[in-house]
Parts: C-alpha cells; structure tokens; sequence
C-alpha cells in the first residue's frame, strides 16, 4: 500500500513539471534538514534560534537551526539510549550514570557531557558517589538541579559540588525552567512545583498529563497556563504537541491543523502531522519527521496576517447577507469551501444555520465532509476540500483515498468524490494527490 502512494504522489509531482499546479493555501516556508535522526525534542533559544535534538546511530545530533533557514550540527558523542538530558540557556547537558567497581565498594558517578550551541565547546566533568540522574537543568546563580530519586531534586553548585536537596511533596515526573532561568519547574502528579532559590511554590494546576513549554504549562485538557498559575481554555487545542507564541496568538494543534489562537480567533495555518514539534517566540518553528530527515516550517508574524488579511477580502466580496467565503450550490444542495478545523460554531456563527452531524445530532467540534447545514428551510450537505473520507482531518488517511480512485481500487463518489477535486476540474488525478500531499506538509 505504502509504495503504492508512493509511486502516485511521485508521478504527480513529475506532473507538476509540466503543469500548473499550486495549493489553494498559501505554504509557509520550508526548509529540510538531512540525517537529524528520530528526533527527541525542539528547543527556542536566543536570537530566534532553534535547537533540535535526535538520535542517530546510537548518538545525540544537535541540530541549530535559525529564522533565515541556515542550519548547522554537531554529532555527541555520548549514548543516546543511556544519557538523558537537559536544556538551559543554549547549553545541553548529557548525564551518564555509571558505577566504578574498581575498589572495594562500587561507587556510584554521573558524566556530565556539556555542549555549547553558541560556539561549540565540549566539557565533561565528573560527579562521584553520585545518585543517578533522571532529568536535570541548570538554573539560575549558577546552581545545577537534577532528580536523583522519585520525589528529591539534588542541588550542586557551578563545580558540581553538593549544595542542597528539596523534597517534592509527589511522584515527580519531568523538570523544565522558564525561559529566562528564574525558576525550576518540577511537574509531578498533578501539579506543578516550582523551586526558587530552594524555596518550593506550589502552582494550583490540579490536573492530569501536564506538559511545560517555556513559561507555560499545558495539560491534555486543551488549557494553557502562565507561570502565575492562571489558566486560558482553548477548545481541542493539543498541547501535547507543542506550543509557540507570536504577538500574543498562541501556535498549536487544533482538529489536525497547525493554527493560530488568541481568545476566540482562530487562524488555521497548514496541517498537522502526528509526529510534529511546535516551538518559538516571535517566530515558531513546526519539525515534522520524515524519516532520519525532517521538515521545517517556519511561521512568522506576516504568515497570521496574511491569513487574517485574506479572510478579511474575501468576507468583503460575499454577497449581501454573508459573511463567510461559503459556497452554497443550489442546485446539488452542497456548501463548500469552508476551511479543514473550521468548527459548527463556526459555521453556525457566521450563517445563522444549524449543523447536524452523521447520527442526526448536533454536531461540535470541527465539521467533516457529510455534515448538514440547515439553513432557513434548506439542508446543504457540507464538503471539506481534502476531508475524503469525512473525519473532519485531512491526513495520510484521505491520501490512500485519492491513491485508491487513481489506481482504480475503489471509486470515491457523491460529495466525497468533491472533496477530492481539489483543483475543482471535476477530475480526480495526480493534480489532486498532488495537492493534497501540499496540505500535509
């Protein structure tokens, strides 16, 4: 099946040679960076610089790349399956737990490989009679901080001389530092801890599945918090993936498209991948995996512009008593056009109408090809352009689809067969997988 979409997608883009062929939606810059290996994380720095970290060949690679598209890396040598590791201030720490059985009593010692991503300089330094390390940083007054066991956080100074240890009050599960290093944060059960100067704060985050990003936290319940404790719920919004921040709009995943949040606004960019890292401030980058490579795409202030400016022209040009883009074809009873992660309240906010899902309910969450849209006393069923299997998503899923008519193993039909004529030539080829295959990048 795999080579089978494969040899499609490849002779549409040998198609695209010889053809006019571009997406509807505009694509955000992109740049591919080769042998980054199964990536583990990704990383703002200063300067609107990105670390990605991944492991290749049993080793670390630390991939630095910037909001011009330059891209450099340097290879670890350290175990990649063994040295866990830690960020701060565009430093990486690799720790090797190990146990010298030279004497006559085994003696525990952690290895602390230190890389610098400003200029490259390598340390490693010792720690003996040590407690393993499972996830540390560096903090603020030159204090190092790593958790030796479930519920302690071991303090060490600058020469990594034993300086204190700090009880958590609950099983710890990961450690972060705000960006400009003026707390630790231990995420533990359901809360978060926050350690300054060795003093412990507790955030009032009562929740499961917490995940940090910077300054803020977020949980599997779709809600931002900032290092105050305050909260912001964003509908669907899956913080597990990522988060960024421009201007104030908040870039994350939401019904399977990379969008832009800010209170009700929503600003959808491109689509989702299941294997995507989110992360930035001023500009955000997307790294999606692609095998032992990966692909960036770099979002920009400009990019929530434009697609604000474009939303806002095209309201305007709508007839008088719309005020979406909405097409509405009388004749075969359809609406389309309407953008993949558009939600029912969406839709039921900017035309009045009421949206009933597949089992006749109302429907919520973001409408899929095969929804209804009871307007007045007319019912239009809705069609997603690239939703062809009618998820509400477009994914590799709605590829197969496409891959499945052209090869003539199954026929798209209906409403379906227009959600996959992409270029609305009322033909469904290697132009359309073509296009398709542009909105999952």
């Amino acid at each position: 099946m795999k080579l089978r979409i494969i040899a499609v997608l490849a002779a549409a883009f040998f198609a695209a040679a010889f053809f006019d062929i571009a997406p509807k939606s505009s694509a955000l810059t992109q740049n591919i960076i080769e042998n980054c290996g199964e990536i583990c994380s990704v990383y703002y720095g200063d300067n609107e610089r990105f670390y990605i970290i991944g492991k290749y060949d049993g080793r670390y690679i630390v991939t630095t790349a910037d909001s011009s598209g330059g891209v450099s890396q340097k290879n670890i040598d350290v175990n990649a399956e063994l040295s866990p590791y830690a960020y701060f201030n565009d430093v990486f720490y690799f720790f090797f737990n190990g146990v010298d059985t030279a004497g006559s009593t085994p003696m525990p010692y952690v290895t602390v490989t230190s890389h610098d991503c400003k200029n490259g300089v390598i340390l490693t330094r010792t720690i003996n009679d040590a407690e393993p390390v499972q996830r540390g940083r560096f903090a603020f007054d030159g204090k190092f901080y790593y958790l030796a066991e479930p519920a302690f956080v071991n303090i060490y100074n600058d020469k990594f001389k034993y300086v204190d240890s700090v009880s958590l009050q609950d099983q710890f599960i990961s450690m972060d530092t705000a960006r400009d290093g003026s707390a630790v944060y231990c995420v533990c059960s359901n809360t978060v801890v926050m350690i300054t100067n060795t003093k412990i704060y507790d955030i009032n985050i009562k929740t499961n599945d917490i995940y940090i990003n910077d300054d803020k936290f977020s949980d599997n319940n779709s809600v931002v918090y900032s290092i105050t404790g305050e909260s912001i719920l964003y509908d669907e919004f899956e913080t597990s993936r990522g988060v960024g921040e421009i201007g104030g709009w908040l870039i994350g995943v939401r019904n399977n498209m990379v969008s832009a949040v800010n209170g009700d606004s929503i600003v959808p960019l491109f689509g989702a991948s299941n294997d995507m890292f989110i992360c930035g401030s001023g500009c955000c980058i997307c790294v999606i995996q692609k095998g032992n490579d990966a692909a960036i795409n770099y979002i920009f202030p400009e990019d929530i512009t434009n697609k604000l400016e474009v939303r806002h022209t095209e309201s305007n040009v709508q007839s008088e008593g719309e005020d979406n883009n909405y097409v509405f074809d009388e004749a075969a009873c359809t609406v389309s056009n309407i953008e993949v992660g558009t939600t029912a309240a969406e839709v039921k906010r900017s035309t009045g109408g009421r949206v009933i899902d597949k089992s006749g309910g109302d429907a919520s969450g973001a409408v899929a090809t095969g929804m209804r849209l009871v307007l007045s006393n007319n019912t239009y069923t809705i069609i997603i352009p690239g939703d062809v299997n009618g998820t509400g998503t477009v994914n590799s899923a709605d590829m197969d689809k496409i891959c499945d008519h052209i090869c003539g193993e199954s026929n798209l039909n209906g409403i379906y067969l227009k959600a996959a004529d992409l270029n609305e030539d009322n033909i469904i080829n290697l132009k359309d997988a073509y296009l398709l295959n542009a909105m999952l990048m």
